[in-house]
């Protein structure tokens, strides 16, 4: 019974320690990062012209993906999930923005500390997700 209490005191409490953080990535922590990259090669399709009416819309609208973050990311953690998503920026069409009560299709970033990184991502309607936790919140895990 104690350690079931011990447990929820910890809990409750995370909860209220992160509960003012929002689900997306602040315009705040993209310009903390600013400068910083993480070695992942490059990622740029070479015609991508012809490969986008493969894969992407050549809309701008089809080539977002909205997320949303678990609010028990850490800080440092937050740090992790905005580098990886910049470098998506940086080395592809794709862009992740926010996710908005229209949108049909997301990925939820989720805090998972029983896994390393886990994701089932697909075109598909509806929330998918991503998660990571332990040593593997980081940067190059998440791409």
């Amino acid at each position: 019974m104690k350690f079931f209490v011990a447990l929820t005191v910890v809990v409750l409490q995370l909860a209220v320690c992160y509960a003012g953080l929002p689900n997306y990535i602040t315009q705040e922590e993209f310009a903390a990062i600013r400068g910083q990259k993480i070695p992942i090669g490059i990622l740029l399709c070479q015609n991508m012209e012809r490969v986008s009416t493969w894969i992407w819309s050549t809309s701008v609208d089809q080539r977002r993906g909205s997320y949303t973050l678990d609010p028990t990311f850490s800080d440092e953690q937050r740090i992790q999930v905005a580098l990886a998503i910049q470098a998506y920026h940086d080395a592809t069409c794709i862009r992740f923005i926010p996710k908005e009560d229209h949108h049909q299709s997301w990925v939820d970033i989720l805090h998972d500390p029983t896994v390393c990184g886990v994701a089932h991502v697909c075109m598909n309607t509806g929330a998918q997700f991503a998660k990571f936790g332990g040593s593997c919140v980081s940067a190059g895990t998440m791409v």
